[in-house]
């Protein structure tokens, strides 16, 4: 049984920030824009482990644009043939210069949670499935088996318009797990490998803007 597709619902909150039109404020150009693991300070560090929250299963990363973004797009796949199928997507207008933002998961079969903050903006967004909030057969059946996941660990040049591999995870019961998380553009190197579930999140920086963010 194919997993049916997700239902992201996404909450975001725009708050007006006043910038004194004297202060000067230097912008990065287009060959310092990148996207990182955020370095979290001793304090930050101590919340999560007060809040019982594994590394592992996040990603925190801090990112730098130029002035000509207009919108962001966090997507969802899973690969279906050889190809990646969007499973959800969240898209929002995004014209701030920096910004944080947390990937918060554990089996991607059974969703995620996104957050964002900037100067201007910051929000969040969860995706789950709509069955009665009930696991289909497949995904009682993934949850019993083994789960590799490797995610963003480097500074990445940032591109407009292109995907950036954030997180891949497989779901299989074989004993080798390959994992490669800039396959996003060679989804085939996946497609011999019989694994019972592989999953992909992606962000994209856009130019464009984004008539119905959602």
């Amino acid at each position: 049984m194919k997993i049916k597709k997700l239902l992201m619902v996404l909450t975001m909150t725009v708050i007006t920030m006043g910038i004194s039109s004297c202060q000067t404020v230097e912008k990065p150009n287009s060959e310092q824009m990148y996207i990182e693991p955020a370095k979290l300070t001793e304090q930050e560090q101590n919340i999560l482990n007060l809040l019982g929250t594994d590394n592992k299963d996040n990603l925190i990363a801090d990112f730098k644009l130029d002035d000509n973004v207009k919108s962001m797009v966090v997507s969802q796949y899973r690969l279906e043939d050889g190809k990646w199928d969007p499973e959800s997507k969240s898209s929002s207008m995004f014209t701030d210069n920096e910004g944080r933002f947390a990937i918060s998961f554990e089996r991607l079969s059974e969703g995620m949670r996104f957050a964002l903050q900037s100067e201007k903006q910051k929000g969040s967004s969860t995706s789950h499935f709509t069955a009665d909030d009930q696991m289909t057969d497949e995904q009682i059946a993934l949850s019993k088996i083994g789960v590799g996941t490797t995610k963003l660990s480097n500074k990445t040049k940032i591109e407009y318009e292109k995907e950036i591999p954030l997180v891949l995870q497989v779901i299989t019961s074989k004993n080798e797990i390959h994992l490669v998380l800039d396959s996003f553009d060679n989804p085939e190197n996946y497609a011999d490998k019989n694994y019972e579930a592989v999953y992909m999140i992606t962000v994209k920086f856009s130019q464009q803007e984004i008539k119905n963010a959602g």
